[in-house]
């Protein structure tokens, strides 16, 4: 899977016009979601898959993915990793935010 997520990553790099690198990566995105949907639920496929994913797509643009991701570290007894990947996809710390303060 990692093998040919990185071609589809050198192919998204090619130079062309931007409505169809756009058009290719909405295409790449939903082959990923499905990707992601076949994969086992172990902490380290995820991690591996989503680390090459975030060489094209950022993780604000999947940020359902992430939220799994995160979820799937909870429940592996990695609290402190879930946290930091929840901090990353909201880009703040919920709990330096006061009762006076917006993200």
């Amino acid at each position: 899977i990692v093998y040919s997520l990185l071609g589809e990553h050198h192919h998204a790099q090619a130079p062309g016009a931007a409505a169809e690198a756009e058009e290719k990566r909405g295409v790449m995105r939903s082959m990923w979601r499905e990707r992601v949907r076949g994969v086992q639920r172990d902490v380290e496929v995820w991690q591996g898959l989503l680390a090459v994913r975030s060489l094209v797509l950022p993780m604000t643009e999947e940020s359902d993915t992430w939220s799994k991701f995160a979820s799937l570290l909870q429940k592996s007894g990695r609290v402190r990793q879930s946290y930091r990947t929840l901090q990353q996809l909201l880009k703040y710390d919920p709990l330096l935010i006061t009762d006076n303060q917006q993200p």
